[in-house]
Parts: C-alpha cells; sequence; structure tokens
C-alpha cells in the first residue's frame, strides 16, 4: 500500500513538472516522498525507507534518471545474509548508489542488535547527494560519500556488500586506456578492475 501511494504520487508529480530540473534531481525526489508520507501516513519513519527507495529506483530505471540507482531489496537483503555480517563489523559498498545494500545491512544489524560501522562510496555525485538525503530523513548511522574506488585506496572493511556497475565501457571507468590489476597483469577488460579491487580491500588487523 505504502509503495502503492509513493509510486503514484511521485509520477503524478513529475508529469506536472515534466522538463523541469526537479524531476532529474534524486533529492527532489526524495524530499517529495518525505512529505508525502507525512501528509498520507503521518510522518518518515524507519520503516519507510525501502518503499522510497523502491518508489525512487523505478522512476529512475524508466525516465534513465541514473543507472541502476537502487539495487531490489530481495538481492539486497540475500546478499546481507551471504556476507554474514558480526558485531563490531566494518561493512562497506564501493559502488553504493542510493545505498541499498546498506540499508540492508542496518535492518539486518538493529535486528540482531549489533553495533556496525556503516560505510559507502559512490563515484556519482547525484547518488551521493540521494542517499544523504534519505539518510538524513530517518537520521540513519550510515556515512556516505562521493569517490572513485577504482582509482582511489579501497578503505578497511571486514565485509563488502556491493552491486558493482559491471558491463561497462572501458572508458567510463576514468582509467585511461588500461589498468594494472593486484596481480600485475595489465587488462583492458572493465569487469576486472571492479572486481579485483573489491577482492583486494584491506581487512582491519
Amino acid at each position: 500500500l505504502v509503495n502503492d501511494i509513493l509510486t503514484r504520487s511521485l509520477w503524478a508529480a513529475a508529469d506536472k513538472q515534466r522538463d523541469t530540473a526537479n524531476t532529474r534531481d534524486p533529492r527532489w525526489l526524495l524530499e517529495f516522498l518525505a512529505q508525502v508520507l507525512q501528509d498520507e501516513l503521518g510522518g518518515f519513519r524507519i520503516e519507510s525507507v525501502w518503499p522510497v527507495i523502491e518508489a525512487v529506483g523505478t522512476y529512475a530505471e524508466r525516465t534513465r534518471l541514473l543507472y541502476d540507482l537502487a539495487t531490489p531489496k530481495a538481492l539486497a537483503d540475500a546478499m546481507v545474509r551471504l556476507a554474514h555480517i558480526e558485531d563490531s563489523d566494518t561493512v562497506i559498498d564501493p559502488f553504493c548508489g542510493i545505498g541499498s545494500c546498506l540499508w540492508s545491512a542496518l535492518d539486518q544489524a538493529q535486528q540482531l542488535n549489533m553495533s556496525v560501522s556503516i560505510k559507502g562510496v559512490d563515484i556519482n555525485p547525484q547518488a551521493i547527494a540521494a542517499a544523504n538525503t534519505l539518510g538524513d530523513l530517518v537520521d540513519a548511522p550510515i556515512a556516505f560519500a562521493v569517490d572513485n574506488s577504482l582509482r582511489e585506496p579501497m578503505p578497511q572493511a571486514d565485509k563488502i556488500i556491493t552491486v558493482p556497475p559491471l558491463g561497462l565501457r572501458f572508458d567510463a571507468l576514468r582509467l585511461g586506456d588500461s589498468t594494472t590489476l593486484q596481480s600485475g597483469r595489465a587488462t583492458h577488460d572493465a569487469d576486472l578492475p571492479i572486481t579485483d579491487r573489491c577482492l583486494a580491500a584491506p581487512h582491519p588487523p
């Protein structure tokens, strides 16, 4: 019901503001949906996060606002279960988009009464702005930052949970004509550096 209300309201508002800057700004979309929740359901609560992510993700996909802005909840939840997060873990998503996998990690940690450090990084400033807006709405303990996880040193992490942007053209990774893997091998394959960086991320001592 909540998802249906949000989706219908978002498309109606976007239709009224067609071709304006608002409909291309994920932050406006989130703030608009938060207001819908306030008006229709009496407020924005932590359980409202996933209906909002799904509504924005569907809208973004259909309008090509952002590529793969959100990961479906079922997939994110399954990945988090497979990661076996433990108390005091540092959990990172180096290609986080709006932070879907990290919201699932936070859900699990809270259900199990665990204290974890959760961080998200993405090269797309629009995606990070949207993630921060969503986090601010519920005062979530997730840190989001704009960075290029393929160029900058990967932060230490106990668990990496991510849906990386596989299938991109090599030049889209902003790494020049080729890059060197941890093994020392040079590659022009766009998917290999993404997987390589995740597997080689340092673990806390």
